[in-house]
Formats: structure tokens, C-alpha cells, sequence
């Protein structure tokens, strides 16, 4: 685990949050825990896997991309400015949108900070 609480290894990752947590099959709107953050990286692609718990209990696996803005490059939704590498802590809420794309696939669109009991 890095010093922002990343998980970076792959032991890391099977032993913290093994593989209970699912890509969204639906465009939707949920509430949700952040509970772990994870590195993923394959052949040229490179994101930071944000795990959450919905208050229904459903665990999904949420893509923050690599985006630039005027300074410095962070891991977010497509929407909105919140690094996810960096900027948030697990364990607190989220209020997440995913929308479907043209190809049919869905992606984290926007996340907002919620205060939840």
C-alpha cells in the first residue's frame, strides 16, 4: 500500500479486497462507501480502480482515468475534479453517476462528497 492508500500488488489486492467487486452492468446513480483503491494496468492503459459498497450492498469497481487539466494530472471520473489518487479517503461516501457510452459500454461519469449517517 502506497503512502495514499493505494493497494499497488496484486497480493495486496487479493488479500484486501479479493474479488468481490464488479464492473456496473446499467447506466445508474448509487450511493456508496469508497473502500479500497487499487492500481490497474493493462497493455497500454492505465487507471486507478476505485472499490465501492452501495447501501444496498452491491460492490462495484469504479475506472478513474488519467486526465489532464492545466496542472497536475489526476485520477477522476470523466466529470468533475476530485483526484481519486490522491484527494479522497476510504470509507467515506460518494454519490456516483454511470452512463452508458456510444459503443454500449458504461463509464464513471461524475462523483460528488456526501455526508451519510
Amino acid at each position: 500500500m502506497n503512502q495514499s492508500g493505494v493497494l499497488t500488488t496484486k497480493e495486496e489486492r487479493d488479500v484486501f479486497i479479493g474479488k468481490d467487486y464488479k464492473t456496473p452492468n446499467g447506466a445508474c446513480e448509487v450511493i456508496a462507501r469508497l473502500d479500497y483503491r487499487n492500481w490497474y494496468n493493462r497493455k497500454s492503459v492505465y487507471a486507478l480502480v476505485c472499490n465501492f459498497t452501495t447501501e444496498s450492498g452491491e460492490k462495484l469497481a469504479l475506472f478513474a482515468f488519467r486526465r489532464r487539466l492545466p496542472n497536475p494530472e489526476i485520477y477522476a471520473p470523466q466529470k468533475g475534479d476530485i483526484d481519486f489518487a490522491h484527494d479522497v479517503k476510504e470509507g467515506t461516501w460518494w454519490r456516483c453517476v454511470i452512463k452508458a457510452t456510444k459503443s454500449g459500454r458504461y463509464k464513471w461519469y461524475s462523483a460528488e462528497p456526501i455526508e451519510h449517517n
